[in-house]
């Protein structure tokens, strides 16, 4: 039997989608899940190993990435020391709006700290008017 992604528009074929799929058991959709975990787990632990930190948190849409999260988990010991365990590798709490908002509560912070730079390199312009 093929996968029932085979027959999708390219447009539509989400990581809800493919996630939902594996979970149907689609061989194919399981294949693409465990390649991508595979080069996640890769990656978290090489990013791991520079950063020395204590775990890493990953944005995302809610608890249907939950089943990902944990085959990732289930791959980084093999890529780190055998004598310690790897940083766990976790979903953001905040949803996936995580960016947007730390972008926004960012951009807030910068104006309350530089409201007054900013008002006086106008003032001189606003004087000559």
């Amino acid at each position: 039997t093929g996968s029932v992604l085979t027959g999708m528009e390219r447009e539509a074929i989400t990581a809800q989608v493919v996630l939902g799929a594996c979970a149907q058991g689609d061989a194919f959709a399981c294949e693409i899940i465990d390649d991508t975990a595979q080069r996640l787990a890769r990656s978290c632990v090489t990013l791991a190993g520079m950063l020395d930190v204590e775990r890493i948190i990953l944005s995302g849409t809610g608890p249907e990435l939950a089943p990902f999260v944990e085959r990732v988990n289930r791959l980084t010991p093999q890529y780190w020391h055998p004598n310690f365990p790897p940083p766990p590798i976790v979903l953001s709490e905040l949803g996936g709006d995580v960016v947007v908002v730390g972008a926004i509560a960012q951009s807030l912070e910068w104006i309350r700290t530089n409201v007054f730079r900013l008002v006086s390199t106008r003032a001189p312009a606003m004087a000559a008017l």
